[in-house]
């Protein structure tokens, strides 16, 4: 019962990470052409929340995290940052549940 609870959080954090790729390509792009954000978040690849997310570099998604408001820049360029900040933080979380699953999984196995 357990890996198909597994499997079900595996698949709706895969496919809340492409959507969320789509969704945030442009925010993802403007990061990536401005160096004094990327100093603030680290760098970021193409396909972030595919491959970037899963290797456990967070530096975007916590910088979305913790500005609810963004720097008038952003403000400026994506009038719907509160809308792609609410999907960085679904996928953080669904990444985060994930992990949890798996360790509570093996733990629950061992005993």
């Amino acid at each position: 019962m357990m890996i198909y609870f597994i499997a079900v959080v595996g698949v709706a954090f895969l496919v809340s990470a492409v959507y969320a790729q789509s969704a945030l390509s442009g925010l993802l792009d403007f990061f990536r052409n401005r160096p004094p954000l990327l100093e603030k978040t680290g760098s970021i690849s193409d396909l972030y929340f595919l491959f970037d997310l899963t290797k456990c570099r967070y530096g975007f998604v916590h910088y979305l995290f913790k500005h609810p408001v963004p720097p008038r820049e952003i403000a400026e360029a994506f009038p719907d940052y509160s809308r792609l900040r609410t999907i960085s933080n679904v996928v953080y979380g669904l990444h985060v549940l994930f992990g949890v699953v798996l360790i509570t999984s093996f733990v629950i196995h061992q005993f």
